[in-house]
């Protein structure tokens, strides 16, 4: 599993549980499969300087693929050069829905651009977390869609 090391790092990431499946959180009959974190591989991250904000978690058992639980597509490594500016990324979770909002019980997704260096530069974002190792996405605040907290 590839997570966020921000959600792991400083927790005791072996009492977590990953869920499979789930689509809606406040539904009761639902049963997502189950499987307990053995390992975390982190890579160099500091909750500081967010770079490589990026964890591989290894389960107990494997997971079964099915209608509800699929794989994401990662870039091959022959692109690890390109930039994806211009290009529309999928952010989805159950995070906030807006910046003061509740948490959503269904898993929400929005399509977002993904934006050149300059462009990030360009934004509201925190000039001192950028680093050119960042993939840079998102609309401008009015937009009304992003990802939001609870979304890693």
């Amino acid at each position: 599993i590839v997570t966020a090391a921000h959600c792991v790092k400083g927790f005791m990431w072996f009492m977590f549980r990953v869920k499979f499946g789930e689509h809606n959180r406040c539904e009761s009959k639902a049963m997502p499969e189950m499987r307990y974190i053995v390992k975390i591989i982190a890579h160099n991250f500091t909750l500081t300087e967010l770079t490589n904000d990026i964890t591989l978690l290894r389960l107990n058992k494997p997971v079964d693929y099915s209608y509800a639980i699929r794989p994401v597509c990662i870039p091959p490594m022959e692109s690890k050069t390109k930039t994806y500016a211009g290009e529309m990324a999928t952010v989805a979770g159950w995070g906030a829905m807006g910046e003061t909002g509740n948490w959503s019980c269904s898993l929400l997704e929005a399509q977002i651009p993904v934006l050149s260096e300059q462009e990030c530069w360009g934004t509201s974002y925190n000039k001192s977390k950028i680093r050119d190792v960042m993939l840079c996405a998102g609309f401008p605040a009015t937009a009304h869609k992003d990802a939001c907290q609870g979304d890693s």
